[in-house]
């Protein structure tokens, strides 16, 4: 019910325990909308003083009206009230006077969307069976998420419940009324491709030369790579092959280099190396 970036800034953790504990009260006892009818009420049953009321007025953590209704500048911060779970106010006429500004916060200037835009308007969809909240403005829709909800006796286990979704719309002024981001697509794994003998043959041949390397005489059979894959389902170990080029530079290294001619601490870290590229 309150967010940490309220409660736990410096604007609030200045002011006297007194009037953190009203603040506090005064959210625990607003609507769905943030206002509150008794905020005197409220002072005097958790034992603040009247300025303790009014350092809250002063630092804009409430907002005060004439009819003696407060609201909580930053109800929508510190909570998410779904719209098919929101209770109409019984204060229109003080929402009507406010805006909510980018921050998601009342104001009393026009920096925002008139907060009363956010008042749910109900449809009853196809099936019958449920209310849609929509709140459309002049230019644009703001919808928040998408929600399905599946009833048993209304809809069967199993069946598709397409029609028996709500949009529900929470403020958000930011982008005024851009829908919600698309999230971003996981990246499918790179299907692994069986080379041919040609293949693997060419790139040992160019993986040798560039590295220089020295072999024992034999040299190396692209055709016994190949089988030797084929024959066990192109698999390290247990595992599925994801690189046979680095299959390829183990085979290299373990069985073709003349290691009394060409090792040195560099290539046997690099044996290390391809060893485990191998396996992946």
């Amino acid at each position: 019910m309150f967010a940490k970036t309220i409660v736990e800034s410096d604007a609030f953790l200045d002011m006297p325990l007194s009037a953190q504990s009203l603040y506090i009260h005064l959210g625990m006892n607003a609507d769905d909308w943030g206002f509150v009818n008794n905020p005197r009420s409220i002072r005097r049953m958790c034992g603040a003083s009247e300025d303790d009321l009014r350092l809250l007025v002063a630092k804009k953590f409430i907002l005060t009206f004439d009819s003696g209704a407060a609201v909580i500048k930053s109800w929508w911060v510190n909570n998410y009230v779904r719209s098919d779970r929101r209770h109409a106010t019984r204060y229109p006429d003080e929402l009507a006077t406010l805006y909510i500004d980018e921050n998601k916060s009342y104001t009393t200037r026009d920096t925002g969307l008139p907060a009363d835009l956010f008042k749910p308007v109900a449809k009853v969809d196809t099936l019958g069976s449920q209310l849609v909240d929509k709140m459309e403005t002049p230019d644009c829709q703001l919808v928040g998420k998408l929600d399905t909800e599946v009833r048993l006796g209304k809809v069967r286990l199993g069946e598709s419940t397409s029609n028996s979704s709500r949009a529900d719309t929470q403020p958000n002024p930011k982008g005024f009324g851009a829908c919600a981001p698309e999230q971003p697509k996981k990246r499918r794994a790179k299907k692994f491709v069986k080379p041919s003998v040609e293949e693997v043959a060419e790139y040992a041949e160019g993986f040798i030369k560039s590295r220089n390397l020295r072999l024992t005489g034999e040299t190396f059979r692209a055709e016994r790579f190949v089988s030797w894959y084929d024959a066990n389902g192109w698999k390290v170990g247990k595992n599925p092959m994801k690189d046979w080029k680095g299959a390829v530079r183990t085979w290299i290294f373990k069985d073709y280099v003349d290691d009394s001619a060409t090792a040195t601490a560099a290539d046997a870290q690099s044996l290390d190396a391809f060893d485990f590229a191998g396996t992946l």
